[in-house]
């Protein structure tokens, strides 16, 4: 799978059980970027995606995702998920944290091959990564 996620300057994904933040550019590009991909994503998340209706909202999507497949993630396990590739949403803000991008996966695992920028609507800045698994 493909896994991604919403992070802020220090790696923060949630705080007190709640996204951090939210950017309707971020959906779009993931969209765009799953393109005829299957984008799978949790029932937390269906708000997020009402425009998309090609995105699969599931309660176990993040076992229902097969080899190259993408998943948006916001809660959940992937301890034993096989994660290919990670793309990260950068908020380039600090946001409280009590979730990081460690508690999640390990990033000693993968590495950077793609970064670009997007203007969002509630962020001037905010950065694509894409980490290919080593």
């Amino acid at each position: 799978m493909k896994l991604i996620l919403c992070v802020s300057e220090e790696m923060g994904t949630m705080f007190n059980n709640r996204r951090q933040s939210r950017d309707k550019v971020v959906y779009k590009d993931m969209t765009e970027l799953a393109g005829e991909t299957r984008l799978l994503a949790g029932s937390y998340s269906a708000k997020l995606f009402e425009e998309y209706p090609q995105v699969v909202i599931s309660e176990d999507y993040l076992q229902e995702a097969k080899d190259g497949e993408y998943c948006f993630y916001e809660k959940g396990d992937v301890t034993g998920q096989k994660v290919e590739q990670v793309i990260l949403y950068c908020w380039n803000r600090s946001y409280p944290s009590d979730v990081f991008l460690g508690d999640i996966i390990d990033m000693n695992q993968f590495e950077k091959n793609d970064e670009m920028e997007l203007k969002g609507n509630s962020h001037d800045k905010i950065t694509r990564q894409i980490f290919e698994r080593i």
